[in-house]
């Protein structure tokens, strides 16, 4: 019975092991992709899709936008920025200009 507790337990183990593996391959293409599309972004291109971004300026807020997907990028704290200058009417109506219709 000793043999086949030893057994199980060996078993066990060589699942959890591969389990792990397949954990740290997982994230490890995750990091990947996330690097990729950080690159992307600071030469310019769209991290979803590739294109060339635009550069626009609202309220002194520079925003990058995609022509091709129409998604748009804004560094961290800048929409806090957009909304404190703009009354809530406003920031709407310049959202509603970069979703497709």
């Amino acid at each position: 019975m000793d043999d086949k507790d030893r057994l199980g337990a060996k078993l066990h183990d060589k699942e959890k092991a591969e389990e792990d593996r397949f954990v740290a391959e997982q994230e490890r293409k995750a990091l990947e992709k996330l690097r990729a599309q950080m690159a992307s972004a600071a030469k310019g291109l769209c991290p979803r899709c590739g294109a060339t971004l635009a550069k626009r300026a609202l309220e002194g807020v520079n925003v990058e936008s995609c022509p091709s997907c129409k998604g748009f990028w804004i560094d961290h704290g800048e929409l806090d920025t957009l909304v404190n200058r703009m009354d809530e009417a406003a920031v709407t109506r310049w959202l509603r200009g970069f979703l497709p219709h």
